[in-house]
C-alpha cells in the first residue's frame, strides 16, 4: 500500500521541546525520554513512511532494471532472428536471380539448337532432291544410253553416295531431334523450379546436377558441329 505524501497529511504536531523540570532525572535518562518522545511524534513516523516508500521505489527499480534487461536480451535475440531471415531471403534473391539467368541461358541454348535443327531439315531437303534428280538421270541415261556403262556406272556411284549421306544426315536429325526433346524436358523442369521458389532450398542439389548435366549435353551438341 503507498504511504500517503507529504502534502496529503496534516502538518506535524510541535514536539515538546521545553526544557525538563529542574527535578528531572541524570541526562542519559533524559536523553532516551527525549527519544521515546520524537519515536511518539508524527515526524518519525514521516521518517519511517519515507524509508519505507525508499525502500519500495528500490524495489521498483530493480524489478524494472531486471526486466529492461530481458527486454534486451529479447530484443537481442528477436534482431538475430531478423538478421537470420534477412540473410535468408538474400539467398532465396541470389537463388532466384541465378536461376532466371540459367533459364534464359537455356532457352538461347534451346534456340540455338533448333536454329541447327532446322538447317539439317533444309540439308536434308536439298540432298533429298539432288538424290532424286540423280536418280532420275541414271534412269534415263540407262534407258538411253545403255552403252554408256561408265557414265552410268559413275551416276550410281554418286547416288550410292547421296544415299549413304541422307541416312547419315537422317541418323543425325533422329539423334538432334531426341536431344531436342530432352532439352525442352530439362526446360520445362528449370522453369518449374523457377515458379516454386518457395522449395528452391530443398531441391538446391537436384537443381545443381540438371543443370550440370544440361551444360554436358549441351557442350556436346556444339562439338558436334
Amino acid at each position: 500500500m503507498p504511504t500517503p505524501s507529504a502534502a496529503d497529511k496534516s502538518p506535524p504536531k510541535p514536539n515538546d521541546t521545553s526544557p525538563p523540570p529542574k527535578d528531572s532525572e541524570d541526562p542519559v535518562n533524559g536523553f532516551f525520554s527525549f527519544i521515546q518522545k520524537y519515536c511518539a511524534g508524527d515526524e518519525f513516523k514521516r521518517l519511517e513512511g519515507i524509508c519505507q516508500e525508499n525502500t519500495s521505489l528500490k524495489n521498483d527499480i530493480k524489478e524494472l532494471q531486471t526486466a529492461y534487461e530481458q527486454n534486451l536480451k529479447a530484443l537481442a535475440r528477436s534482431d538475430n532472428k531478423w538478421q537470420s531471415e534477412h540473410n535468408k531471403l538474400k539467398e532465396v534473391d541470389r537463388a532466384r536471380d541465378n536461376a532466371v539467368k540459367q533459364l534464359k541461358d537455356e532457352r538461347q541454348a534451346s534456340q540455338a539448337l533448333r536454329d541447327q535443327v532446322r538447317n539439317m531439315e533444309e540439308h536434308v531437303k536439298t540432298v533429298t532432291a539432288t538424290s532424286k534428280n540423280w536418280e532420275s538421270q541414271a534412269i534415263d541415261l540407262d534407258n538411253k544410253e545403255k552403252a554408256n556403262a561408265t557414265r552410268l556406272k559413275h551416276a550410281q556411284k554418286e547416288k550410292e553416295r547421296l544415299e549413304e549421306e541422307l541416312k547419315s544426315i537422317q541418323k543425325q536429325l533422329k539423334s538432334k531431334t531426341t536431344e531436342l526433346g530432352q532439352v525442352q524436358d530439362q526446360f520445362k523442369v528449370i522453369r518449374s523450379f523457377v515458379v516454386e521458389l518457395g522449395n528452391l532450398t530443398e531441391k538446391e542439389t537436384e537443381i545443381r546436377t540438371l543443370l550440370a548435366n544440361f551444360f554436358d549435353l549441351a557442350l556436346k551438341h556444339m562439338e558436334t558441329f
